[in-house]
């Protein structure tokens, strides 16, 4: 890992996001963020502490309990909503995934649009 302070201070620090919000890391240590194309460092995400771990998996636990109580009509319109705005934003998505996963834009927006069709195609109307 290299030294922080070799670093550019204009590399931006990613947010853990626990409970709906993003929270920054506690801890004095980071990792860095490459992207995968060029191999320089994009970002840095600073560690989380034990009490931040332990807080993401307590939020994650309440709102599984919260999706799990929510009635299956009420799910599916939320599900709905979401593939809308992911078809929406596809070209944007595509973009993100390809500087953080090293692949083509265009093909990444091909195969999100091809995926998003074969899954409205298995789903069920939601009961509005």
């Amino acid at each position: 890992m290299l030294n922080p302070t070799e670093l550019p201070s204009s590399l931006p620090m990613v947010s853990h996001w626990i409970g709906g919000r993003p929270v920054p890391g506690s801890e004095s240590r980071a990792g860095n963020v490459f992207n995968p194309t060029t191999g320089s460092i994009a970002a840095r995400v600073p560690f989380a502490s034990d009490e931040q771990v332990n807080a993401a998996v307590s939020a994650a636990r309440d709102a599984y309990r919260g999706w799990a109580a929510t009635p299956a009509p009420r799910r599916a319109r939320v599900m709905f909503r979401f593939k809308e705005l992911v078809e929406n934003a596809a070209d944007e998505l595509a973009r993100l995934i390809a500087r953080e996963h090293a692949r083509l834009s265009a093909t990444l927006t091909a195969r999100s649009r091809a995926a998003w069709k074969s899954s409205s195609s298995h789903a069920v109307s939601p009961i509005c």
